[in-house]
């Protein structure tokens, strides 16, 4: 038999570890969350601020291609106000014209689509990462001796200080917006990837130390009740989720994959996702320069149905036949020495604040090209003109010059016209000249 001491020090031990077992599995369920949980969540508010910039970046990227189709339209026209006569004038035409519709369409379809869905990433993914972000604020506030929302690997309670959390990088701010392409690793239309979920972190995402009042529900330690009343809690828009009366049980939701996301409560994640998807191009996009490839450009084929014709279009195999009768089946070849035709020529004298010499292809400035191009068809219009005038004045006088008689017998010298006749004396005849 045990002595009765023995048997009160061995109860005793019991009761201790009975009531460690418990405090630790009680606790472990509304403890801070370990470092691979808000890492991951501090990465992506990052990625997020840098959003708005890749989008600029890319809006950018959209104009500056519209730009560079304008100015090679541009430039052949200079070409062909410069020379006329030139025999690939038809193609040069052509040309120009494909190009200029092609930035007129980039445009376009920047200001209905693109423009739009980049304005609602932008205004998602802040919203988003306002969400995180105030959630990491205030995860960081209740940081404290031995309790806290966040914890480093080695179990200590943690907070954000100057932009880190134990030395990683957790900057919850908003920078300015400048142009800058960014790599989205986190935040992708598909969803992302990078954020652990759980549908009990307690077993493996969170501390065994520091308390977080956050993922409590006692009314003494926690921030809700456990009455059936109570909703529940959800923070970082829904990311974590805390149910009513569910013994402290905290789930992290899955949002790796944005099609699998259903919730309304998620539906913050799900537009971001959505919203970021609209941004990914995944055809060619609609400003890309694609003359050395029109046979393939479906967009072309309107242009070629309408140009060098009257009242009526072409059908869509006439259309396809002239294209080719102009560039030919491939017109990689066609364009190119076009192009280059255009790009080479030099100004036979200096125009418009240009050099003469000065290489077409060098002029690049919508201004310069507009005022080159300007003065070029002045001068044309002014050469055509002039021209007229002399054809006209060329009739009237031939009109003029047909009225006039030679008397072609029995006359002198002095009754010839001189001007429109010529006198023979053996015969004494007065002949029209040639062209009179």
């Amino acid at each position: 038999m045990m002595p009765k001491a023995n048997s009160k020090r061995l109860v005793a031990a019991t009761l201790v570890v009975a009531s460690l077992i418990i405090r630790t599995e009680a606790g472990a369920a509304k403890m801070a969350i370990l470092q691979k949980v808000w890492q991951p969540m501090c990465e992506l508010s990052e990625e997020l601020d840098t959003t708005a910039s890749d989008l600029l970046d890319k809006a950018d990227t959209v104009l500056t291609a519209a730009a560079a189709l304008e100015t090679e339209a541009l430039q052949i026209q200079v070409y062909i106000a410069a020379e006329p006569t030139d025999p690939d004038v038809r193609g040069l035409t052509a040309l120009w014209a494909y190009l200029t519709t092609k930035a007129a369409a980039a445009r376009e379809h920047f200001k209905h689509t693109t423009l739009q869905n980049q304005l609602n990433a932008a205004k998602q993914t802040s919203y988003l990462k306002g969400r995180i972000d105030e959630w990491l604020k205030a995860a960081s506030a209740t940081y404290g001796s031995s309790h806290g929302c966040l914890a480093t690997t080695d179990g200590n309670a943690a907070k954000i200080d100057g932009g880190t959390i134990n030395s990683v990088s957790c900057k919850i701010e908003a920078t300015e917006v400048t142009k800058k392409a960014g790599i989205r690793l986190h935040a992708t239309g598909s969803g992302f990837k990078n954020l652990l979920h759980t549908t009990n972190a307690a077993t493996s995402h969170q501390d065994d130390n520091a308390n977080c009042r956050f993922f409590a529900t006692g009314g003494t330690d926690g921030l809700q009740h456990t009455d059936v009343e109570t909703p529940g809690a959800r923070h970082a828009a829904g990311y974590f989720s805390l149910a009513s009366g569910g013994g402290d049980q905290l789930t992290i939701e899955d949002v790796s994959a944005a099609s699998a996301i259903t919730k309304q409560e998620l539906k913050h994640w799900k537009q971001t996702a959505m919203a970021l998807q609209a941004t990914e191009q995944v055809t060619p996009p609609e400003h890309q320069n694609q003359s050395s490839t029109m046979e393939d450009d479906e967009t072309s084929e309107e242009l070629f149905k309408k140009l060098n014709t009257e009242e009526k279009d072409r059908e869509e195999q006439q259309a396809k036949d002239h294209r080719q009768s102009i560039f030919t089946s491939k017109a990689a070849k066609t364009v190119e020495r076009l192009m280059t035709k255009v790009v080479i020529y030099k100004l036979p004298a200096a125009t418009a604040g240009q050099k003469k010499g000065t290489a077409l292809g060098n002029i690049k400035g919508t201004t310069e090209l507009a005022a080159l191009l300007a003065t070029l068809q002045t001068k044309l219009q002014e050469k055509i003109t002039n021209l007229n005038l002399h054809l006209l004045e060329a009739r009237k006088t031939g009109a003029e010059k047909q009225n006039i008689k030679c008397p072609k017998k029995n006359t002198t010298a002095e009754e010839c016209p001189a001007a429109d006749c010529y006198y023979i004396a053996d015969t004494k005849k007065c002949t029209p000249k040639d062209g009179t």
